[in-house]
């Protein structure tokens, strides 16, 4: 996402709050490889839904996972294990 590329994820886990299926990239089932070569097949032959798709990407990165926000979330996390 951070290189300006779609993606392709799976239905499982925190996948779904990155992207959004048809405007970033695309979520499928799992245990679906007809949909998986299908979508695959899509990026490939759309070159400018690949560039959309990839520019939204690195904007959802840049935005959300500045290197200011990594670094206090880290800092929370080391304060918390302080605790323990």
């Amino acid at each position: 996402m951070s290189m300006n590329k779609p993606v392709i994820v799976s239905n499982v886990g925190a996948y779904e709050n990155l992207v959004i299926d048809g405007k970033n990239g695309f979520i499928i089932s799992t245990n679906r490889p007809d949909l998986l070569s299908s979508k695959i097949i899509t990026l490939l032959d759309d070159l400018d839904l690949r560039a959309a798709m990839g520019k939204i990407n690195r904007t959802i990165i840049e935005s959300r996972y500045t290197l200011e926000r990594e670094i206090l979330g880290f800092e929370k996390a080391l304060e918390s294990a302080r605790y323990v």
